[in-house]
């Protein structure tokens, strides 16, 4: 009996996730699609769609809708914001080289000497990566 309930609540638990996680999915899906292809945002909706894909990483250990918010503050000339995401994620994700890539992207101008150890950080985890 208590192996039954106990497969019960694993059950429960993972279909809970499993709704979470697709949430999640669309959430980050419906944000991306006017950041994407709506380059006349206003800065009112821009900052409604990255909160909201911000929002989308509700219990989602994936990095890949913070790799999008740091494209998406570049493609909008926000370095100093691309470079505080992606700081985070290289902080969390130290073996992460699409996050150090972004990092030096954000970083060249704003900031050369962050830039650099960004690239050689890059390097260290791929010898063959290109900037």
């Amino acid at each position: 009996m208590l192996a039954r309930v106990l497969l019960a609540v694993c059950a429960l638990i993972v279909i809970a996730w499993t709704g979470v996680l697709v949430r999640d999915h669309y959430l980050g899906k419906s944000a991306a699609a006017p950041l994407l292809y709506q380059p006349d945002l206003s800065d009112r909706d821009f900052r409604r769609n990255m909160d909201r894909l911000s929002d989308a990483r509700f219990l989602d250990p994936d990095s890949a809708a913070d790799l999008a918010r740091t494209e998406y503050y570049l493609f909008r000339g926000r370095p100093r914001a691309a470079a505080r995401v992606a700081e985070a994620l290289v902080r969390s994700e130290p073996a992460n080289a699409d996050a150090w890539r972004l990092l030096w992207r954000a970083t060249r101008v704003v900031d050369p000497t962050r830039a650099q150890e960004a690239a050689a950080e890059l390097k260290r985890l791929n010898p063959l990566a290109t900037l």
